[in-house]
């Protein structure tokens, strides 16, 4: 496949969001050729930005969301699903004055690609996929060379993509809570969520609760056993937590959409296609978390560097577990800060 085929690209939309905040809808006017063997004629891309590119280009930065949030949530605190709200903005840790952020919507490539698929149980698409497309958002705003790329758990998986993708266009690779390959644990958790999805889609109606619930799944693992005893010291109502949990990850969901999201994560491996580059790459674990251990990030580390890789390994100290980049963001600010003071 043609990693590096140019594309039409076709303005179909831009607004102004709030201050300093822009939409745009760009479309792709030449088949994209999948990974799957699906060629979609013609696809749309939407992404936001967040501040403005300096006149070099070079202060950009490629996010990628995670599995349960999106684009309208991404630092906007007046939005009930928001994240990272208080590392982005004018004078924050990603500042917004300084850098120029852009973040993608995978939900909508998929809403496209989805129809398109002739098998009902197929992955029709991948973070291969995701990486060759969101490429033209680089390509049409004059990227020569992206600042950084990041992203935490299901965004990491895709920036991680990106960056051995398109390693010349990187100068730093930021995965956090990732690794470069699925394990079997993470497969096994997945495998349960997705016969779960499959036989409810076919069976009820109501899809925000059975998103809710397997979700929930997830959460469980997602922490070390000696947290979840000492936080459950403080809440000893156990079925009063997890159906608080339960309904605080209730969210409306095409499950066919989010059945090939965790096929997407289980077949995640770039192991042979990470090469020695031009940039660097970093890694941060949580020892907290469960789901990617600290063992398997030091695995991933040490096996970059094997391939000789400029590789960085750091430790966010959260409780939180899996999801510390989300619920203990202000922890993310030292590492952050090592890589964002520097001449851009």
């Amino acid at each position: 496949m043609d990693i590096e085929k140019r594309h039409k690209i076709i303005l179909n939309k831009k607004k102004e969001i709030d201050d300093g905040i822009m939409e745009y809808v760009i479309e792709l006017s030449s088949p994209v050729y999948l990974e799957s063997g699906i060629t979609a004629e013609s696809l749309k891309i939407r992404f936001r930005t967040y501040g403005a590119l300096n006149a070099s280009k070079g202060n950009a930065i490629l996010l990628f969301h995670p599995l349960s949030f999106e684009l309208e949530g991404f630092a906007r605190p007046d939005q009930d699903k928001n994240w990272w709200t208080k590392l982005v903005g004018p004078g924050r840790c990603l500042d917004t004055g300084r850098y120029c952020l852009i973040i993608g919507s995978i939900p909508f490539l998929a809403e496209q690609i989805a129809p398109l698929s002739p098998e009902e149980e197929a992955l029709f698409l991948t973070f291969g996929d995701v990486a060759r497309i969101q490429k033209n958002i680089v390509d049409y705003l004059g990227i020569p060379r992206l600042y950084a790329v990041t992203g935490g758990s299901y965004g990491a998986m895709a920036a991680l993509a990106f960056s051995v993708h398109f390693r010349t266009s990187v100068r730093h690779a930021i995965i956090i809570s990732a690794t470069h390959r699925a394990h079997t644990n993470q497969i096994m958790i997945r495998r349960v969520q997705e016969k779960i999805l499959g036989f409810m889609r076919t069976n009820s109606d109501d899809t925000e609760s059975i998103v809710g619930l397997v979700k929930l799944i997830s959460l469980l693992h997602y922490r070390k056993l000696d947290i979840y005893e000492s936080f459950l010291e403080d809440e000893p109502d156990i079925e009063g937590h997890l159906e608080q949990c339960r309904e605080g990850m209730r969210a409306k969901a095409d499950l066919r959409l989010y059945i090939n999201a965790l096929r997407m994560m289980n077949a995640f491996d770039v192991s042979e296609e990470i090469e020695s580059g031009d940039f660097e790459l970093h890694i941060w674990a949580v020892p907290s978390d469960n789901m990617y251990t600290l063992e398997q990030h030091r695995a991933f580390y040490d096996y970059v560097a094997r391939r000789g890789i400029n590789a960085h390994f750091s430790i966010i100290d959260s409780d939180k577990g899996h999801d510390a980049f989300l619920m203990d963001e202000e922890k993310l600010i030292p590492c952050f800060s090592k890589i964002l003071n520097r001449e851009i």
